[in-house]
């Protein structure tokens, strides 16, 4: 039986490199990613909430029916985990999916583990590429209730 659950998340095409090797791209899969390369969220940018519907088996997971992102029944994959460190010196990770669709990806979004402030630079400071999916868990609809209250 599947479960759905709610992801806070803004898109790759949000969070743009300023500084480093990939400067000017957006976020991207963990093959893209480089350490040091710094990251912005654009000002206008806003969270949005992307639903997915998760296998009993918790492996594999597809954009559910009701999800306000994402192509409906598109596979989506947990790409990676991500640390990052603000300008102020703040550390904290977040995680990558990747929405795919017949082998290519489609979509990259970030789920982060803080509330992030447009305008303000993050370092990329680690990259896990082996991620435990109970993570998952922590990232629930708590985050996005707390997003959207936000200004």
């Amino acid at each position: 039986m599947a479960r759905a659950q709610d992801f806070t998340i803004y898109t790759g095409t949000q969070f743009l490199v300023v500084h480093g090797l990939n400067y000017g791209d957006p976020l991207s899969s963990k093959a893209d990613l480089y350490l040091d390369d710094v990251y912005r969220l654009k000002i206008k940018a806003q969270p949005t909430r992307l639903t997915l519907q998760t296998a009993a088996t918790g492996r594999r997971h597809r954009v559910a029916p009701h999800s306000a992102i994402g192509a409906i029944g598109a596979a989506v994959h947990l790409d990676c985990q991500i640390t990052l460190i603000s300008d102020a010196g703040h550390t904290f990770d977040a995680l990558i999916f990747v929405e795919v669709e017949l082998g290519e990806i489609k979509q990259v979004y970030l789920s982060a583990f803080a509330m992030l402030q447009p305008d303000t630079d993050y370092r990329l400071i680690g990259i896990d590429r082996h991620v435990d999916p109970a993570k998952l868990v922590e990232l629930h609809d708590p985050v996005f209730i707390l997003a959207r209250k936000s200004p």
